[in-house]
């Protein structure tokens, strides 16, 4: 099952399921990253990026997952 992420920021989210991570490396449990949402995730942050470098300026980034 997923980790029970509280609604964060993106950073908090990063952070989370990084410890998540290393918590199932820790006790050689299988993680439980789902990475289609990941996926989704990085490409709205990349897009967010990009979109702020074109403006010169900071961009609201709506995360979907």
């Amino acid at each position: 099952s997923a980790p029970n992420l509280p609604a964060a920021g993106p950073l908090d989210q990063i952070k989370a399921e990084l410890t998540a991570f290393l918590d199932s490396a820790r006790t050689r449990e299988r993680p439980s990253a789902n990475v289609t949402d990941s996926g989704v995730v990085l490409a709205e942050i990349m897009e967010a990026l990009y979109e702020s470098a074109r403006l010169g300026q900071p961009v609201s980034l709506n995360v979907s997952a």
